[in-house]
C-alpha cells in the first residue's frame, strides 16, 4: 500500500480529487488481508480441512467405493 511506502499524503491528495467510487475501492483494498496473511492461512488450511479422498466424492458422483 502507498502508506507503507510513505506516500500516504500523495495518495490522500489524489483520492480527494478522484471520484467517490475510487476512494471506496481503495478503502476496500486497504481492508483486504495482505498476500502474506493469505499465504499463511492457505498453508494452515490442511490443519482445519483434511485433504479429501476419492471416497469423499463417491456419494456426490453416485458411485460406491468397495473396500
Amino acid at each position: 500500500m502507498a502508506e507503507q511506502r510513505q506516500l500516504g499524503e500523495i495518495t490522500s491528495r489524489y483520492l480527494d480529487t478522484a471520484e467517490p467510487k475510487v476512494r471506496q475501492a481503495y478503502e476496500e483494498l486497504k481492508a483486504a488481508p495482505s498476500e502474506e496473511s493469505m499465504e499463511r492461512n492457505l498453508a494452515d488450511a490442511d490443519k482445519f480441512f483434511p485433504v479429501p479422498t476419492p471416497a469423499d466424492f463417491a456419494p456426490v458422483l453416485g458411485m460406491q467405493i468397495r473396500g
